[in-house]
């Protein structure tokens, strides 16, 4: 449902989006130590890139992890008191699961296993493998989000 809100706080750089079904308006934050009292003047730096107020909004959306403890605190908090301010649905999304749909979307001809991992640091690694479907635009899960060592 447009126009959507979405957030994501999962690693160092604090993300939020707004798209209205045919446009997308982003600005970032790089700054982890300062998400809490950053992220809600990132909300309203989007909002005002697309002229747009919360009360026009239809959804948000989070990135759910996995990633940073700390991040996917902020963003789960901010997230669901805007939603619940607003009276907005919510959705939870996968930060592994929008990579590997990103890969796709900027490559359709991709087709076959993908295997999506990210930084967890301190030597392990956020993973996930998906399907790229033949029609593009689409991926199917065929494991849960797991952490590993490198060497696993």
């Amino acid at each position: 449902m447009y126009p959507c809100l979405a957030i994501d706080c999962t690693d160092k750089i604090s993300s939020i989006a707004l798209s209205d079904g045919d446009r997308l308006w982003q600005v970032a934050g790089d700054s982890q130590q300062r998400q809490a009292r950053k992220i809600l003047s990132l909300v309203d730096e989007c909002l005002d890139q697309a002229k747009m107020d919360k009360s026009q909004l239809k959804s948000l959306c989070w990135a759910a992890g996995p990633g940073s403890f700390t991040g996917l605190r902020i963003a789960t908090a901010v997230s669901q008191g805007l939603a619940y301010a607003l009276k907005l649905p919510l959705l939870a999304v996968s930060s592994l699961e929008a990579l590997a749909i990103s890969a796709v979307r900027a490559q359709p001809e991709l087709e076959g296993p993908i295997l999506v991992i990210a930084d967890a640091y301190m030597g392990e690694y956020y993973w996930a493998v998906f399907n790229a479907k033949p029609e593009g635009q689409n991926v199917e899960r065929l494991c849960p989000d797991s952490l590993s060592a490198l060497e696993d």
